[in-house]
């Protein structure tokens, strides 16, 4: 069985899903995708998990409006804060012919343009709640991103203005891979 999830219904605009598939929708940020998504994995078994959402880009060598599929996510550490304990990396499956990323998922959206150098990196802020709660409970995960922004002072703005357009173009480029 395989699950498609997003943060909220406007993600998902455009997606055609079979009988045989679910959808969910897992709220905003990490810490409420992951306890929503682990609620309805402890209801059903699922074998794959597909979450599909927008980003914000590090970079720009990933244009407005491209789909990415993303290798990892990571929680986006503050360099002036100290942490406890180092939270892992997790691996995800990637979408063969789609560009890669790694992403990384926080509380908050970046406005720091000084970030915006890394060449393969995008945000995200639910993907790293998905990826943990997938990997402990051994479900295989991808995710395929759209770009709807860059980190800037703007981001927010840009992602109100690009996220309809590439959420549909998204979730076009999904109905491919989704069988």
């Amino acid at each position: 069985m395989l699950l498609v999830c997003s943060a909220f219904d406007k993600e998902l605009i455009g997606l055609n899903l079979s009988i045989d598939h679910d959808r969910a929708l897992l709220g905003i940020g990490f810490l409420e995708a992951a306890i929503n998504l682990e609620t309805i994995v402890n209801k059903k078994k699922y074998q794959k998990i597909i979450f599909i959402g927008t980003a914000g880009s590090y970079s720009k060598n990933y244009s407005i409006g491209d789909s990415v599929s993303v290798s990892e996510t990571r929680l986006l550490l503050r360099k002036d804060a100290h942490i406890p304990k180092p939270y892992p990396i997790y691996k995800l499956e990637l979408i063969d012919n789609l560009k890669s990323a790694i992403c990384f998922s926080s509380l908050d959206i970046s406005l720091n343009q000084s970030l915006c150098h890394a060449n393969d990196f995008v945000e995200n802020m639910e993907l790293y709640g998905v990826a943990k709660i997938a990997d402990k409970y051994q479900i295989s995960c991808s995710a395929i991103l759209g770009i709807t922004n860059y980190a800037n002072a703007n981001a927010h703005q840009d992602w109100l203005s690009n996220n309809e357009k590439v959420s549909i173009q998204t979730c076009h480029i999904a109905n491919n891979f989704i069988k």
